[in-house]
């Protein structure tokens, strides 16, 4: 039986009290899992993609958006956390059950633990040498898009990518069986990598590996501008588009 829209409204305030009672050292570990699973996708990303883009463009990017999901199926289905889901605890603050300085405190943890495992994962990429010659060139043209695109446009891309990313996590919830919620999560994630969105805890695996190894033009500083402008787009696409949407149209 489909969830209601209410029902899934209640799902996010239960998640949001759920992880108000999760001490520190918990909320920090499920968080570097959840980094760790979303740079595994966004590897898989880059090495598909690379393998086949000299083939053709378009079936490199499509299969190379085919495996990133895995990520997030993955965050859904073990309970890890997320900065980009956990956004609509939006929902939660409005119907008072979390003031606006605990949900800060919470988003910057989970925040900075998805940008740790995140890291963990590149620096053993890059120690392992798991790149291609092909894969790094692809990371070079992907990670220098990144920093060099307007912080208008990363905002955007970001509310774009984060609208499909909370609507995946709320079909992942909806479905029951285990197939049910991998294509509930593949389909608007897969989507959001082919329209070239911006998601904040993929670029913690994209720019840092590409600072290591020594991409031109990719700087600390740039890859601190993306991450400022990414974070700010997808707390509007999760936060206020998904998650106070879905508040205000199912409220008594």
């Amino acid at each position: 039986m489909l969830k209601t829209q209410k029902e899934l409204m209640e799902y996010v305030i239960h998640a949001t009290e759920k992880r108000m009672k999760r001490p520190f050292s918990k909320l920090a570990l499920l968080s570097i899992l959840g980094g760790m699973f979303i740079a595994f996708g966004s590897v898989g990303n880059i090495i598909t993609a690379a393998n086949l883009i000299e083939t053709n463009a378009g079936i490199a990017k499509f299969f190379g958006a085919a495996v990133f999901p895995v990520g997030l199926i993955a965050i859904v289905v073990l309970g890890l956390e997320l900065f980009t889901s956990n956004c609509m605890m939006t929902i939660a603050h409005v119907e008072k059950k979390i003031n606006i300085l605990k949900m800060l405190k919470i988003l910057v943890i989970v925040w900075i633990f998805n940008l740790v495992g995140s890291i963990f994962v590149a620096y053993i990429t890059y120690q392992t040498h798991t790149l291609s010659d092909a894969g790094i060139t692809f990371l070079s043209h992907l990670a220098e898009h990144k920093t060099h695109t307007s912080a208008y446009d990363l905002i955007l891309k970001g509310i774009l990518c984060n609208v499909l990313v909370c609507g995946a996590s709320l079909l992942g919830y909806i479905a029951k069986d285990g197939i049910s919620k991998i294509f509930g999560i593949w389909f608007p994630i897969m989507l959001f990598i082919i329209l070239g969105y911006d998601h904040v805890v993929a670029n913690m695996l994209y720019l840092p590996l590409s600072l290591m190894h020594g991409v031109e033009g990719v700087t600390f500083l740039n890859v601190s501008y993306n991450f400022i402008f990414v974070t700010i787009g997808n707390f509007i696409g999760g936060g206020l588009v998904i998650g106070l949407t879905l508040w205000y149209c199912n409220k008594d």
